[in-house]
């Protein structure tokens, strides 16, 4: 009988300790979730795994400067921002809106900065008006391609009533573009490169000099993540990361 009730005290005394220890108060990993086709920023590799700059720049930020355990998930942009905003997963990266707003805290400094150019045919008919274009309005009459999902398109060109030609992938703007099925798209050149590159598609296509936007890409961290109190060390860390150049060095520039 003693031999059961002292048995039974240590495991109640083993049970508060746990219980005081760190490891009761151990989240869960940092989920970060991407659009799963948009290289060189989020795309899988040949094994099916999560690659790209932000994968880089956010390992190295949060996992091994912050000390947080991270895991990456891709899927279909719409429904990795919807994971987000239901508490499904923790964070993006990707363009500050009002929409996102609403259910993220967002970095106040950029994670990477892009520039948007137009991409077209080398040997496009209309190249000499794409060349001379400085305001998006001068490239009436063309058709853009574009990716469905694609916010900065929404925003700044659908608005001006330009023809806008939507496909399901990234890639296939630049497909389609080769075969004469679009104009041009307008986008990032990081992104522009990538597809190029991959698609094997630089004998026909061209990335015009003229840098039309600069486009900003934001950690986005949910309002119903447990990590939402972190954003002022990651932004501290990020800074960092900058000022001894290991942000670029990572990018590759």
């Amino acid at each position: 009988m003693k031999r059961r009730i002292f048995l039974q005290a240590a495991a109640c005394s083993l049970a508060s300790l746990y219980t005081q220890t760190p490891f009761a108060s151990v989240k869960e990993p940092f989920k970060l979730v991407y659009f799963d086709d948009y290289p060189p920023f989020s795309y899988r590799d040949s094994e099916n795994r999560m690659r790209g700059i932000f994968i880089d720049v956010l390992t190295e930020a949060i996992e091994q400067k912050m000390g947080i355990p991270v895991v990456h998930a891709g899927y279909p942009w719409k429904r990795a921002q919807q994971y987000v905003r239901e508490g499904k997963a923790d964070a993006f990266c990707t363009v500050p809106s009002d929409q996102r707003r609403a259910y993220t805290i967002i970095s106040k400094d950029p994670v990477i900065v892009s520039p948007y150019r137009i991409i077209t045919r080398k040997d496009h008919p209309k190249l000499a008006q794409m060349n001379a274009a400085r305001k998006y309005t001068d490239l009436e009459g063309l058709t853009f391609g574009y990716y469905i999902g694609g916010g900065w398109t929404k925003r700044v060109i659908v608005p001006l009533g330009l023809n806008v030609e939507w496909t399901n992938r990234h890639e296939s703007v630049y497909l389609m573009m080769a075969k004469g099925r679009n104009d041009l798209t307008l986008t990032s050149s990081h992104v522009s490169r990538a597809h190029i590159s991959n698609l094997n598609l630089g004998s026909q296509l061209i990335e015009l000099p003229h840098v039309f936007d600069s486009i900003s890409y934001n950690l986005c961290i949910g309002k119903r993540s447990q990590y939402a109190s972190i954003m002022p060390e990651f932004e501290q860390v990020m800074d960092e990361m900058r000022k001894t150049g290991r942000l670029e060095q990572i990018m590759g520039l």
